[in-house]
């Protein structure tokens, strides 16, 4: 299996602590992207447990797919002891807003790591800086397309080795991680709140949350 390397530099400056993970996302892309952590990973850390659900739709679908999932008792005492994390696009439904305060006050304590507008925002902090700015579909579609070198992404984008070729080699993880926080900080040197940049339309993700933990444990032989 091809491996997915951190720097030494930045192996040394982050605290492995990721424990179990419950991962609830909305489609084929952002499954793929955790499960082939997940595969990383395997069996060498006792304390790490991923399991991914994938809703197959937009973010009230995910967060409704995640109560729903809940409900069930046995759900409940399975997973209690996991971190729970909400994967999701901010393109849809129009409603978005509500959306994350229902997530954010629930009583599941998810975390929330959301993408502005969509998940390819974070897959395109591997390939290269994103600047501050209305950043639409077409054009995401356009660079990812470029970058790797295919005829259409959207007609790939749920092909497991896009993955594979956007996580392997070079560093990629390592330049998203340091990616988004980069454009977090600017944004918030502007009083720039999440809120604000989604209603805006401004490139964001908040995946490295979790991802810097999860190439720490990938990354170790």
């Amino acid at each position: 299996m091809p491996r997915m390397i951190l720097s030494p530099r930045q192996m040394d400056t982050i605290d492995l602590h990721i424990g179990h993970v419950l991962i609830f996302c909305e489609g084929f892309t952002e499954e793929n992207y955790f499960n082939f952590f997940k595969r990383q990973i395997g069996d060498k850390y006792a304390n790490i447990e991923i399991e991914v659900e994938n809703a197959k739709s937009n973010a009230r679908a995910v967060l409704n797919y995640a109560n729903k999932f809940f409900e069930d008792s046995e759900n409940i005492s399975k997973y209690k002891n996991y971190e729970k994390y909400l994967v999701f696009d901010c393109d849809a439904p129009d409603d978005i807003l509500n959306v994350i305060d229902e997530a954010e006050k629930s009583e599941y304590n998810y975390i929330l790591l959301v993408s502005s507008l969509l998940f390819e925002d974070w897959l395109l902090m591997h390939l290269e800086e994103i600047e501050e700015g209305e950043l639409r579909k077409t054009k995401i579609a356009a660079k990812l397309t470029s970058h790797l070198d295919l005829d259409d992404y959207e007609k790939h984008k749920d092909d497991e080795g896009i993955i594979a070729k956007i996580l392997v080699g070079n560093q990629n993880v390592e330049k998203a991680i340091l990616n988004a926080k980069s454009l977090r900080s600017r944004y918030e040197d502007k009083g720039y709140d999440m809120k604000h940049i989604i209603s805006k339309y401004l490139p964001y993700s908040k995946v490295d949350i979790l991802v810097e933990q999860l190439a720490k444990a990938a990354s170790h032989y």
